[in-house]
Formats: structure tokens, C-alpha cells, sequence
């Protein structure tokens, strides 16, 4: 949410007079009045005073924006509230339609008066009031203490594959002892289609006003920033016809987030199982109105490929100051050569794929050494066709539970602790002890302790691992290294060590879905792969080898089971974590 504050905060800022719309004829419209609006609706003003009303509306749009940059921290969304200004900005349109100020200012308005929705607040009330209280699929903390294995594996699996619809901010679980029913994930979405996406498409239609004037700017103030010692910036048509571009890509973005059901009824591990059920499972599966938004993606991104190169000629066309301008080419700006090979090459690639198969050779599996290859990729056609069910792109799979830490934190510290011992000789000793606990086991130990003092090491030890494993939320791992130097002398005596630890606490523990394939090898695993196309996204793979070798996915790369392990914030598919491509390439 973009920051903001509650307009009586606004009205409440020392020395800030405020001003109905009801009066504006004579009256001082200066950068330190706040505009009050009448109830009613914009048509409700006497057009006579639109010069008036122009001031007032960029008035409250400074004061606000001001206030809210400079204001405290969001806690809900409507604390974000803009209404002065829209309210005002829609009067100016209703007395002039084509006002571009008003219009290119509504563009923002119009969406963030989604902070005062009720749906909007209901829904962020609702997920905020249930994770504040549950944690997603809590289950009892595995059995297993020390020298009893708890099963508690963690395999990766064997690639990078699309699934991350399921986060962790969007899987809490169900606990019917709690008194906050479970939010649905559907209800978001019916959010963003219901009201997001028709706000997003009447902001486009404003920015299509605005970008219809080439020579329109609009003057962002000091005080707009946020900051009075900023000089004033100008937004421009490169400026218009990006965020047209990121408005629409937004729009993409949000209509492939409604296509498929991600919603879980009941957030337990009984529902994950059967959501994510390779043949039954509803999860990744299309939403009946899901192959119809798909479909519209194509043409939504084309046309954001459009304004961005439109925007690209424009900033190579501008002949006017840059110091002032938003974006610009500069060192310590845009880099001129690279946005003019994106621009050739990129995105001529970029719209060609959108509007049919295009070929391209490329490093694709981002390996230096192993040499570039040729595949044709055909966003169009996985749009337009686009998969019924994501989970039947895998080989077959069967989903069991496994149990995990959640929320892992990790704590060390150290001290001297003293144990009494009888020394055989005056001699100078130094030694160490370390023990390592894994998965509520033993797991290593490296000592060179002298026989006089191993018993009580060993004890200390013992007795420490005592407390670690009583500690709430253990997560069965452990490392105690005690150490010692010095020339005690020839007697019964104490002596001092030194012993840091190291271990690990869960603040409860999870249930994550855990696949396991029916290939027990990586070679039978590609022959079970049921389209080496992915879905029509590379329609000429003929083979699942030859997709392996372009993807330089690899025997020792595959795991016969993969975690869909969200605890830590997100899952991963597999070991290999391939870096980003260069931005152009994304």
C-alpha cells in the first residue's frame, strides 16, 4: 500500500487551515490549506469557478500527498485516503472532460480510493485478524528427541517449475479451536476482478487521454515529493507512455492471478493433500472464466510492448532539458546504448512471441561453458491455449505430508563454564570437544580431550543438551564446541572452558506437501514427462531430452522427491538456483 495517513491527521498538522469547496471564489489557495470537500457529487459544483476548483484539486493533492510521505507507517489500507483530491479532480472532469491534469491525476486517484472500499478493508481485516492468530497448517512438533530419528527430511526436487501461486502469505491453515473463520484466497481474487481490474482499465482509459496530447507535462512540485528542498520535476509523454505500459502489464499480471484456483476450503493437511492431487486435485486448475482471461493477455502485453517503445523514441527524441525530467539518459540514469539494444533486440523479440512462435538462440541454462541454443518460444499460443491443469505437466507424482519447523530461528552464545578435575602433570594442555546434534540425533563428534578432563566434558555437554532439548520449538539441531588452554598444574582442581552453542527453535511446526515421482531414475523420470512443450510454450521441443539439454537440467540435479516446503517464505523445486538473466532478458 502506498503510505498515507487519515485526512483528520492531514487537517490536524500545526499552522494548516482548512477550506470548503462550497466557497472558493476569492479565496487564498495557497500550498498550506487542505481542501475539505461537500458532500454530493462532483456535478454538484458550479462549473463558473473551475479555475478555482483546478487550484484546489492540485492544492489537496500536494497537501495530501505532502502529509502521507512525511506521515507515519500504513496499518490498515484505509489509512490511505485521497478522497479530497479525487473528489475535487472529478469536478474539474465533469466541467471539462478534457482536462489532462485531472485525468492524468485520477489515473492514481481512482485506484487508491481502493483503500476506502469496504470489500477491500473487510477482506485485509479478515487475513490480517486470522494470521495474526493462527499460523498456516500448525501441526504438533514431531516426536522424535534425541537419538530417536523424526523423519524430518527436506529433499528438493528436481527443478524450477511454476507453482509458486501457492506463499506463504496466501496458505494459512485451519484450527477449529480458533474463533477466526479461514479467508479464501477466491475472495482476493473475485477482489482483483471484480474491483481492481475494472479500476486498473479506467485509469488506462484516462492515461489514453493524457498520452493523445504528446506535448502535455505535467509539474511535480517540491511538496508533491514529499520533500521542500527537492527541485520541481516534470512528467512528460516518455514518462505517460511507460506507466500506461506498467499499468497495463499490471493488468496482465492480475488477470493471470484470477485464471486458476488457488483457494483452499479448509487450510489442513487433509486439504492440501487433496488440492494438490495430480489427477483430482483442484489446485493450478483453469477458473471457468480462466481461458477467457488468459486469452486477453496477449493482446494487453502487446500493447504495453507498444508503449514502451513508443516511450523509448520519445526520450531519444527530446530535445529539452533532462535535468528536470523523470526518466532520462544520464550516468547515473538511463544507459542509452543498452535501452537501445533492449529496444532492438529485446523487444522486437519480445512482440514477436506475443503475436506468434518466435526463434531464439540463447544461453538458456545460464551456463557460460556449454554453448547457446536455438528454441522457439510461443507465448501466444500458451495464452491462447492455455493449460488445463498446471500439475499434469509433471511426470506422475502421488503428495504425502511431512512435518517442518516454522518461522526457524537460529541462536548462539557463549560462556565459561568450570568442571572440576584432577591433572596428572604440570604441563601446558589445549584441547576441544564438539558435539553436533541433527535431526534430534547425534551426528558428529571431534575431540582431542585428554582422559583426565573427557568425563566431565562429556557430562557438561550432556548436561546442555539437556536443557537445549527441553527448549520450546527445538528444532532437533545443535552444535557445542567447548575448548581449553593453559598450564593448570599437577592436582584436583576446578578449571575454567570455554564453550559457545549453537542451535535452532521453531516458533511452531507445519505440515508441507511432499511429492514423491513414480520414476525412480532421472532417465525414466524425462521419459514419464508428458509434454516437453510445457504447455505449448515451446511448441518444436520434440523431446523431454532435448528440453533437459537446453535447460541443462541434469542427473545429479534430480531428486525423486520434492519439498513444497513454504515455511521459510517459499518453496524451491529443486537444487539448482539459476541466476537472473540480464534485465532485458526477464
Amino acid at each position: 500500500w502506498v503510505a498515507g495517513m487519515l485526512p483528520e491527521l492531514v487537517a490536524g498538522l500545526a499552522g494548516i487551515p482548512t477550506l470548503s469547496t462550497s466557497g472558493l471564489e476569492g479565496a487564498d489557495l495557497s500550498e498550506d490549506m487542505v481542501i475539505v470537500p461537500p458532500s454530493g457529487e462532483p456535478t454538484d459544483f458550479d462549473c463558473s469557478t473551475i479555475a478555482e476548483m483546478r487550484a484546489a484539486a492540485r492544492s489537496s493533492l500536494e497537501n495530501t500527498l505532502f502529509a502521507t510521505l512525511n506521515g507515519p507507517d500504513l496499518e490498515d489500507p484505509s489509512d490511505l485516503d485521497f478522497s479530497d483530491a479525487q473528489f475535487l479532480y472529478q469536478a474539474v472532469l465533469s466541467c471539462d472532460p478534457d482536462d489532462l491534469t485531472a485525468h492524468f491525476s485520477l489515473t492514481t486517484l481512482d485506484l487508491l480510493a481502493l483503500s476506502r472500499d469496504p470489500e477491500v478493508n473487510d477482506a485485509f481485516d479478515h487475513w490480517e485478524a486470522y494470521l495474526d492468530e493462527m499460523i498456516p497448517f500448525e501441526t504438533d512438533a514431531p516426536a522424535g528427541k534425541l537419538s530417536v530419528p523424526a523423519g524430518l527430511t527436506n529433499p528438493r526436487g528436481a527443478m524450477e517449475l511454476p507453482f509458486d501461486a501457492i506463499q506463504r502469505s496466501l496458505v494459512p491453515y485451519l484450527n477449529l479451536e480458533k474463533a477466526v473463520a479461514p479467508p479464501q484466497i477466491a475472495d482476493v481474487q473475485d477482489i482483483f476482478r471484480n474491483k481492481v481490474i475494472p479500476r486498473l482499465v479506467t485509469s488506462i482509459e484516462h492515461m489514453d487521454a493524457v498520452v493523445a496530447d504528446p506535448s502535455y507535462i505535467f509539474s511535480v512540485s517540491p511538496r508533491m515529493q514529499g520533500d521542500l528542498l527537492e527541485e520541481t520535476r516534470e512528467a512528460d509523454y516518455t514518462d505517460f507512455l511507460a506507466l500506461r505500459a506498467g499499468l497495463k502489464v499490471l493488468e496482465a499480471g492480475l488477470r493471470i492471478a484470477i485464471s486458476y484456483d488457488v483457494n483452499l476450503i479448509e487450510y489442513t493437511g487433509e486439504e492440501l493433500l487433496t488440492a494438490l492431487n495430480q489427477t483430482t486435485g483442484h489446485i493450478g486448475t483453469l477458473q471457468d472464466d480462466g481461458a477467457a482471461q488468459m486469452q486477453m493477455i496477449p493482446a494487453i502485453l502487446g500493447s504495453a510492448v507498444d508503449d514502451l517503445d513508443d516511450a523509448i523514441d520519445s526520450l531519444f527524441a527530446e530535445t529539452d532539458a533532462q535535468f528536470d525530467d523523470l526518466i532520462k539518459i544520464g550516468p547515473n540514469d538511463v544507459d542509452g546504448g543498452e535501452l537501445s539494444d533492449f529496444q532492438t533486440d529485446e523487444l522486437v523479440m519480445i512482440r514477436q512471441s506475443l503475436v506468434g512462435p518466435m526463434t531464439r538462440t540463447y544461453n538458456w541454462d545460464f551456463d557460460s561453458d556449454t554453448p547457446e541454443v536455438s528454441l522457439t518460444v510461443d507465448f501466444n499460443g500458451f495464452f491462447m491455449s492455455p493449460v488445463d491443469n498446471f500439475k499434469e505437466l509433471l511426470p506422475p507424482y502421488v503428495v504425502s505430508l511431512e512435518v517442518v519447523p516454522y518461522n526457524e530461528s537460529s541462536y548462539w552464545d557463549d560462556s565459561y563454564p568450570t568442571i572440576a578435575v584432577t591433572v596428572p602433570s604440570s604441563s601446558y594442555y589445549s584441547f576441544s570437544h564438539q558435539v553436533i546434534y541433527d535431526d534430534f540425533e547425534f551426528s558428529y563428534l571431534e575431540s582431542d580431550t585428554p582422559a583426565w578432563a573427557s568425563t566431565a566434558v562429556q557430562n557438561l555437554v550432556d548436561s546442555e543438551m539437556a536443557i537445549i532439548s527441553q527448549l520450546d520449538g527445538w528444532t532437533g539441531y545443535a552444535n557445542i564446541h567447548i575448548s581449553f588452554h593453559g598450564s593448570p598444574g599437577q592436582r584436583a582442581q576446578s578449571i575454567d572452558l570455554y564453550m559457545d552453542k549453537y542451535y535452532t527453535q521453531a516458533e511452531s511446526w507445519v505440515e508441507v506437501g511432499l511429492g514423491t515421482f513414480a520414476a525412480d531414475t532421472f532417465t525414466e523420470w524425462l521419459s514419464q514427462l508428458p509434454d516437453p512443450t510445457l504447455g505449448g510454450l515451446f511448441p518444436q521441443v520434440t523431446s523431454a531430452q532435448e528440453l533437459a539439454d537446453a535447460f541443462g537440467w541434469h542427473e545429479n540435479d534430480w531428486s525423486k522427491e520434492f519439498s513444497l516446503d513454504w515455511s521459510d517464505g517459499g518453496f524451491s523445486f529443486g537444487y539448482v538456483d539459476y541466476p537472473d538473466p540480464p534485465p532485458p532478458g526477464k
